[in-house]
């Protein structure tokens, strides 16, 4: 039931999401990479140029319902975009129990005046999914590695776990948070997908995460 409601709350903050998705300038070198760049969140990381990268208009799409208040409010809050290394890629595949191959997405998200009052590492940890919650269920979390980051004002974690899902199989899942010394904003990348996947495509993953840069306002 822990894993469900895991899983279940990933999926549902995702189509929750109020986006808000400033300009993505991209840069396609002869490394093989493609570099994601937000001018205004002062962000970026790269990705495999064999990845497809979701833009504003394709994940806004994904979410019909959405009034133009809405989106308008959300633009001035965060910034989003997805990524899947899928050879027929979709955003449906972010929002599955687990993927064969790597998924993921980036954010910066502004925190609300009440989050403001008491946001902490400790809630961090469970930006995306309650892993405090589910690690009291015996044999739902297998903890991988944890790194505590430092990145002047910023501080986070990057937190690798294997998620046990409803059909007994693991997922990991690879969180790299970082919160603003203000409180007031959170710098987030994710990565999962299947165990074996994530074995399997570790070097490449790893050279995502470590690309993950914030500088500083």
């Amino acid at each position: 039931m822990a894993e469900r409601r895991g899983r279940a709350g990933l999926r549902a903050w995702w189509l929750a999401l109020p986006l808000a998705l400033a300009a993505v300038v991209e840069a396609c070198g002869t490394s093989g990479y493609t570099y994601v760049k937000n001018s205004t969140t002062h962000t970026y990381f790269k990705i495999p140029s064999s990845w497809k990268l979701f833009h504003q208009d394709e994940i806004l799409d994904s979410q019909p319902g959405l009034s133009p208040q809405q989106r308008d409010r959300s633009r001035k809050a965060q910034w989003l975009v997805a990524f899947d290394a899928a050879h027929q890629p979709s955003l449906t595949h972010v929002l599955e129990q687990s993927s064969k191959q790597p998924v993921g997405f980036a954010q910066v998200r502004a925190l609300t005046a009440d989050e403001h009052q008491n946001y902490s590492l400790a809630a961090l940890r469970n930006e995306v999914i309650p892993l405090d919650q589910l690690s009291q269920t015996p044999d739902a979390v297998d903890p991988i590695s944890e790194k505590e980051l430092v990145q002047g004002g910023l501080r986070g974690s990057r937190l690798v776990n294997n998620v046990r899902g409803t059909d007994g199989s693991f997922v990991t899942f690879d969180q790299t948070a970082l919160l603003d010394k203000r409180t007031k904003l959170i710098y987030l990348l994710v990565v999962t997908c299947d165990a074996d996947c994530y074995v399997k495509n570790q070097k490449t993953i790893n050279s995502v995460v470590d690309s993950w840069t914030v500088k500083e306002r």
